[in-house]
C-alpha cells in the first residue's frame, strides 16, 4: 500500500516536471525572443555607457632619523582618504576624482589609484596629489637637514677651537682636552650619518594609465543580461501558461 503511494507520488511528480518542460517548449518563442532582446539590450547599454580607465601611481614616504618617516604611513593615508589634498587640488581649479589608497605592511610606499573616464585628467589628479604630499614632506625635511648641517657646522668649529688651544706653544694641554676632541669627532661622525640618513618622500611609480578602459566591462555585461533574459523569459512562459489555463476554466 505504501510503495504503491510512493510510486504514485514519484509518477505526479515525473508527470509535473513533464508538464513544466512541456509548457517551456510551446512558450519557446517567448523564451528566446526575452533571452535575444535582453542580450541586445546589455550589449547596446555597455556600448553607450561611458568608459572608465584607471590611473595609478606610488611614492615612498621619506625618513627624517633613519627608520622613522616624516610623517606616519597611517596618517599621510588618512589626510589623502579624508580629501584633504583633493580639496586643495579642487580650490586650485583641477578636475579631482575619487581616491584610494594602499600600503604593503612593513613597507614605506604607498600607492594611490583613480578611476575616471578622462585617463589623461586622472594621471593629471594624481600627480598634483603626488606634488603636494612631496611638497609638504620635503618641507620637513629640508628644515631637519638644516638644523643637523647646524651642528655639524658647530661641532666643527668647536672641535677646531680645541685643537688651537691644543697647539698654542708654551701651553700644557690636559688628556681631558685630547678626549674631549676624540669625543667631539666621534660625535662629528654621528651627526654626519645622521644628515645622510635623511631622505625626501619621492615618486617610486610615475601615474600610469591602463591602456584599455577597465569599464564597462561588456562581455560580462552581455552575459549577464543573457541570463537575466533567460530567466524573465522562462517566468514569462510560465505566466502566460497560467493565464491562458485560468482563461479557459471560467470559460
Amino acid at each position: 500500500m505504501e510503495s504503491q503511494k510512493i510510486n504514485q507520488g514519484g509518477e505526479y511528480e515525473e508527470i509535473d516536471l513533464r508538464d513544466l518542460v512541456n509548457v517551456l517548449i510551446k512558450q519557446r518563442k517567448t523564451i528566446v525572443f526575452s533571452t535575444i532582446f535582453a542580450t541586445v539590450v546589455a550589449f547596446g547599454v555597455s556600448l553607450v555607457m561611458p568608459k572608465v580607465y584607471r590611473a595609478q601611481m606610488a611614492f615612498e614616504v621619506g625618513a627624517v632619523d633613519g627608520a622613522v618617516p616624516v610623517e606616519s604611513i597611517t596618517q599621510v593615508k588618512d589626510k589623502i582618504d579624508q580629501g584633504i589634498y583633493t580639496n586643495l587640488v579642487k580650490k586650485a581649479g583641477a578636475a579631482v576624482y575619487p581616491i584610494k589608497t594602499a600600503n604593503t605592511a612593513g613597507s614605506d610606499i604607498i600607492s594611490l589609484t583613480v578611476e575616471g573616464s578622462d585617463p589623461q585628467g586622472a594621471a593629471n589628479f594624481l600627480t598634483k596629489v603626488g606634488e603636494l604630499v612631496i611638497t609638504d614632506h620635503n618641507k620637513i625635511t629640508a628644515s631637519r637637514r638644516q638644523v643637523v648641517q647646524s651642528q655639524i657646522e658647530a661641532n666643527r668649529s668647536y672641535i677646531e677651537s680645541l685643537r688651537a688651544e691644543v697647539k698654542k706653544p708654551g701651553k700644557e694641554c690636559s688628556s681631558e682636552k685630547y678626549v674631549a676632541i676624540n669625543g667631539m669627532e666621534g660625535r662629528a661622525i654621528d651627526i654626519e650619518v645622521a644628515l645622510a640618513q635623511i631622505k625626501d618622500t619621492s615618486v617610486v611609480s610615475s601615474p600610469t594609465v591602463s591602456g584599455a578602459p577597465i569599464k564597462p566591462n561588456v562581455m560580462m555585461n552581455t552575459i549577464l543580461g543573457a541570463i537575466l533574459g533567460l530567466f524573465f523569459g522562462i517566468f514569462a512562459a510560465l505566466f502566460i501558461n497560467w493565464w491562458k489555463e485560468g482563461s479557459s476554466k471560467k470559460k
